[in-house]
């Protein structure tokens, strides 16, 4: 599925483009005599860039920057921070290790991250001051934590895991360790071989087989604990692995994509957008119901009240901005909705609507 795409605003993206020229060794900047053919080694050698965040202000951006140790066959990502305006970069985190998903806290002070330090051993929930200091490590689970976003109290963070469905529970202290023994039996394991009666049993870089499930959690960063937010799911959000879910303003719903189509998935696979409510009730409801082809990329409007997402329509090969009304939970009678277009309103100023604007297409599941 081709949808447009950008990096997350006008002012990141410049800065991101200006950044990576910077980072080009010195030797390719020169127009001058005695210049040379890129090599290998000159492309080892460039850092990488991703996943910009803009702060709450707007004058800061987090930035992963990725470096290649040709010699140890091995690279670290770290969280710089770049003023807008131009100025000196920093660098936030220093640790040897895969630094990722940087999210600001509402006020502005402190950044979440996904990262496998130490002896992790999967990528974890980590929390650090913008004006320094070590990261605090709040949470990690049997399978790696990710896309973290933070609810609009500054102390609790939504982001995703995976789990083994028939062993998770309620994710008590026995539910963990009979997981961390099921990945390790599959790690350990002998035979290779896949049984399946399922039409649609891998994608591309993995198996469809391994029975896991997506699932969103609500994090306290200040006491650790957290719940469920889609404990009934059995299944992968969607067979790329890809989680896509926008927060409400208020931080009460969450807008989810899910694959709707069960096993053995006779038919085309179906992305819709759920609702699902932070209060912990495990709630999910399909507000696509419409569409048997996939919709995708929701981002909710800035009163929360509608949702603008991508849908693809039958017969394949098209695709179009779409929205829909009554998104609050439950859905309020004496509210009116607004009234569905099939394009973005300019209004709209919601991170990941900037983070479209301008965009080039992208392949997506």
């Amino acid at each position: 599925m081709t949808l447009p795409h950008a990096t997350h605003a006008p002012r990141t993206s410049l800065f991101v483009v200006a950044a990576f020229v910077l980072g080009l060794p010195t030797s390719l900047h020169a127009q001058a005599p005695g210049k040379r053919v890129i090599t290998p080694q000159d492309l080892w050698a460039m850092k990488r860039l991703s996943s910009p965040e803009l702060s709450p202000d707007g004058r800061t951006a987090a930035v992963v920057v990725q470096e290649w140790s040709v010699d140890k066959n091995k690279s670290t990502s770290n969280i710089w921070l770049v003023p807008v305006a131009g100025g000196e970069p920093r660098k936030l985190t220093t640790a040897q290790a895969a630094d990722g998903s940087p999210a600001w806290s509402p006020d502005g002070s402190r950044i979440a991250f996904v990262s496998k330090r130490g002896e992790d051993k999967a990528a974890a929930l980590y929390v650090i001051r913008t004006d320094g200091g070590e990261a605090e490590k709040i949470l990690e689970l049997p399978f790696p934590l990710s896309n973290p976003r933070w609810m609009p109290d500054g102390q609790r963070v939504i982001m995703a895991t995976t789990c083994v469905p028939l062993l998770v529970g309620t994710w008590t202290k026995e539910n963990i360790a009979a997981m961390e023994k099921e990945i390790k039996r599959r790690t350990d394991a002998k035979m290779t071989a896949k049984v399946t009666e399922d039409r649609h049993y891998r994608y591309f870089d993995h198996w469809l087989t391994d029975t896991v499930a997506s699932r969103l959690l609500l994090v306290n960063t200040s006491t650790k604990e957290f719940k469920d937010l889609t404990p009934k799911w059995d299944r992968l959000f969607q067979s790329s692995g890809t989680v896509d879910f926008d927060l409400s303003p208020d931080g009460s719903q969450v807008a989810l994509v899910a694959n709707t189509t069960p096993p053995p998935y006779s038919g085309f696979l179906n992305n819709d957008v759920h609702l699902v409510p932070t209060d912990g009730s495990g709630a999910m409801r399909n507000v696509t119901t419409d569409n048997p082809a996939g919709d995708s990329d929701p981002t909710f409007a800035p009163d929360g009240r509608s949702i603008v997402f991508t849908r693809y329509t039958i017969p394949y090969g098209m695709v179009r901005w779409a929205s829909c009304g009554g998104t609050s939970w439950p859905p309020a009678p004496t509210k009116p909705s607004p009234k569905p277009s099939t394009s973005p309103s300019p209004a709209w100023s919601s991170r990941r609507m900037a983070q479209r604007s301008g965009s080039p297409p992208r392949t997506r599941a």
